[in-house]
């Protein structure tokens, strides 16, 4: 007998077989791996899923939290465990926000197997209640969140300011300010704009272009 039964969403086809055959050494059963969320809803729908283990980020598309969303929809009692390279979810969207009881673990903070799968069965026994571990301590306001996002889009402060119905000095402040907070020494040799994307690709796990 399984300790759970598991539903893997992961878009990257090496880490999702790798997963497989973790939790399946492990003890775990999992039910469906898979990137596509169509895929996944219909497996809960089939099948008793007591967890599902979710990337936040997928690609063009629903997100992690999209889905899992919809698995909650389903079933009110699933468990619910974030495998992502993003340190905080509002990298993705300012609007992301975690279901209840999610766990939520960065993948280069893992230290094996093992550190996902007793968070699996803690999910599984609470699934609406279990502490969000690894989410980076919220240093960063919601709008200074924003503000990095889209200099990390290659947005000019100019058409920042115009996004955000504010001045283009008010975010200079703001970018000024997330420097500091992110510990991103102001050196005027240097341009502030590439560090901040790099900070970014950096904490999020994606290769981004840098910005001048």
């Amino acid at each position: 007998m399984s300790l759970a039964n598991v539903l893997i969403v992961e878009d990257d086809s090496y880490l999702r077989s790798l997963s497989l055959v973790s939790f399946e050494s492990a003890g775990l059963h999992v039910v469906v791996a898979t990137s596509r969320a169509g895929e996944a809803i219909e497996a809960v729908k089939r099948e008793l899923v007591d967890v599902a283990v979710l990337d936040l980020y997928l690609g063009p598309g629903p997100t992690g939290i999209d889905i899992a969303d919809s698995l909650r929809a389903l079933n009110p009692q699933i468990g619910l465990v974030f495998l992502t390279s993003f340190s905080d979810p509002r990298l993705l969207d300012s609007q992301s926000e975690l279901p209840a009881g999610s766990i939520y673990l960065t993948k280069s903070k893992i230290s094996g197997v093992r550190e996902i799968v007793t968070a699996i069965l803690r999910s599984k026994h609470s699934p609406l209640s279990t502490k969000r571990d690894q989410v980076d301590d919220r240093t960063l306001t919601d709008n200074q969140m924003q503000v990095w996002r889209l200099v990390s889009q290659g947005m000019k402060n100019s058409k920042i300011a115009e996004t955000l119905g504010v001045s283009e000095s008010a975010v200079e402040h703001v970018i000024k300010r997330i420097a500091l907070q992110l510990d991103i020494e102001l050196d005027p040799t240097i341009n502030l704009r590439v560090q901040l994307v790099r900070e970014f690709s950096h904490r999020t796990g994606q290769q981004l272009p840098e910005t001048q």
